[in-house]
């Protein structure tokens, strides 16, 4: 198959919708299909021009205001449209859309290739939680806008499901995230650091979060834990 991948955001921008289409290649290229990647451009000159296989096609982008690492894609749905038309995939993946994601939603719809959306980024529930609950209502315009245009749209947890179905977005379905087990491998245990943090053989729970988690283990035990019942 031919795939073009629109990503809102790529290399060297490493983050959570980056580590998805960087799976999604591997995974492509395993497969033997050709792939285009549409994503802004980056001040990085050693960023690759391909990436797994994948032509990474660089539209002029500006940085977003307060995160000069995250760029915004300029220009409007023609210069999209045109790109999807010369390279004519059987169908769009558009990562995380919002703003490049929207203007490649229309370009396709315009051109008649089918879009898969993948909602993975609250990004309406963001303006509130920054400081900007006016623009709540909008983005979840802007949302239910590209997912309407989509063939389908997938999601990675019941909870995103719900979301989107209860604001009547039409073709929802699962992608459930796995675990690498290559990379988090029982193989690659350590006993002697198992048992000084874990004694009893107490059951081992890890966790990567923000300050929230930080302030709750700064006035109670958090470590080692031992096993809820039922567990």
């Amino acid at each position: 198959m031919r795939i073009a991948i629109v990503a809102e955001s790529f290399l060297p921008l490493m983050n959570g919708v980056t580590h998805s289409i960087l799976r999604v290649l591997e995974h492509l290229q395993e497969r033997g299909d050709e792939v285009l990647v549409i994503a802004p451009s980056t001040q990085d000159t050693g960023s690759p021009g391909e990436v797994y296989g994948a032509h990474v096609h660089r539209l002029p982008s500006v940085p977003l205001a307060g995160y000069a690492n995250v760029r915004v894609a300029m220009g409007g749905v023609y210069r999209v449209k045109r790109i999807l038309a010369e390279y004519a995939p059987d169908v769009v993946h558009l990562a995380s859309p919002f703003v490049l994601g929207w203007r490649a939603a229309q370009a396709a719809h315009q051109l008649g290739i089918p879009a898969v959306a993948i909602y993975q980024t609250e990004v309406p529930g963001y303006a509130g939680r920054y400081g900007v609950p006016f623009l709540e209502n909008w983005a979840w315009n802007r949302v239910e806008n590209i997912h309407l245009l989509a063939a389908r749209t997938l999601v990675p947890s019941s909870f995103a499901l719900n979301q989107l179905r209860g604001r009547g977005i039409p073709r929802v379905e699962m992608w459930r995230r796995g675990v690498d087990t290559q990379r988090f491998s029982p193989d690659k245990r350590d006993a002697g650091w198992r048992g000084s943090v874990a004694p009893a053989g107490e059951r081992i729970i890890g966790y990567v979060g923000g300050s929230r988690s930080k302030s709750r283990c700064r006035t109670s035990p958090c470590w080692p834990m031992s096993p809820a019942p039922g567990w």
